[in-house]
């Protein structure tokens, strides 16, 4: 269902576009399409990444029920892998708070000093947050006049995928 949108949004953005789920305290990349420019961002699918500092991390640990969130943050360990990434628990439920009231997520070079990607879930027709799609790469997206229209490609797409997956709309009532 994903990969036809996936590749239409890789065009659309110029970027690669990930689809990732969540495996205990890490994010797994299940499927990508890679950006149609020549600079892009190297991944692999079955590939590893952090929750806590990736968009798609982010976006799947944001919308977990609170109980499932409150154990997987306590497993979690804080490293820095840039300048920016989170390194406290106060500050990652904040974002986790801000990801959920928005419906997105955002990767500010946290993962990767040169990467900046946006991520948004994907449901499943009970409104679960299933698995997650994100544009990434080297582009400057964010906090740029052209943030909400990277936003919206993102979301909309990510809502697509969700639709097609049976999910009509509506708040997850596992939340």
């Amino acid at each position: 269902i994903s990969k036809p949108l996936m590749a239409d949004l890789a065009l659309k953005v110029q970027e690669t576009v990930h689809l990732a789920v969540l495996s205990d305290v890490e994010i797994v990349y299940v499927d990508k399409v890679d950006s149609p420019r020549t600079l892009g961002v190297m991944s692999k699918i079955g590939q590893r990444a952090p929750l806590y500092c990736t968009a798609l991390g982010k976006v799947l640990l944001a919308n977990q029920p609170k109980e499932e969130q409150s154990k997987i943050i306590h497993k979690i360990k804080l490293k820095p892998y840039t300048i920016n990434t989170i390194t406290s628990k106060k500050k990652l439920l904040e974002e986790l708070k801000r990801v959920l009231e928005q419906g997105y997520a955002l990767d500010q070079k946290e993962y990767e000093e040169d990467v900046e990607c946006i991520g948004a879930p994907i449901r499943n027709h009970l409104g679960d947050a299933i698995a997650a799609l994100s544009i990434s790469g080297p582009q400057r997206k964010i906090n740029t006049p052209s943030e909400k229209l990277y936003v919206s490609h993102v979301v909309g797409a990510a809502n697509l995928i969700s639709s097609k997956m049976g999910y009509a709309g509506g708040t997850s009532p596992s939340l």
